[in-house]
């Protein structure tokens, strides 16, 4: 699957956006359903994954909601916001996918099983 397909599989789960950044390349590699961050946006997040204890509780903003920064385990963040939405982080290799989804659109299981068959079929260049 690649970037394009991961962001579309994303959308049509329920996710209300979605994007895949290329930690390589320091910039989004895909992004749908009216993704509007930029990279400098995911900084806190990118930092996140390398220095958790540093970051956790700190608030950010993306696509317009603020979000608070919740280490779930050292490959996911879990990060819910002032406007019912809840984006998850999960790296895998070089790359980190994010979805972001309203309250109740899904579950917070099904959100992050998303995100980590998502990011591990990724990984493992599986179609």
């Amino acid at each position: 699957m690649n970037a394009n397909g991961a962001v579309d599989h994303l959308v049509t789960q329920g996710f209300t956006r979605a994007a895949v950044y290329s930690v390589t390349a320091a910039d989004f590699a895909a992004q749908g359903g009216d993704w509007q961050a930029g990279p400098s946006d995911i900084r806190l997040l990118i930092d996140g994954f390398s220095d958790p204890d540093n970051v956790v509780d700190r608030d950010f903003t993306i696509n317009g909601s603020q979000y608070t920064l919740e280490v779930r385990d050292e490959t996911l963040l879990y990060c819910p916001s002032d406007a019912d939405t809840i984006l998850f982080a999960h790296k895998n290799g070089e790359s980190i996918v994010l979805g972001e989804f309203i309250v109740g659109a899904l579950s917070l299981k099904e959100a992050e099983l998303n995100i980590k068959e998502v990011a591990y079929v990724m990984a493992t260049k599986r179609p």
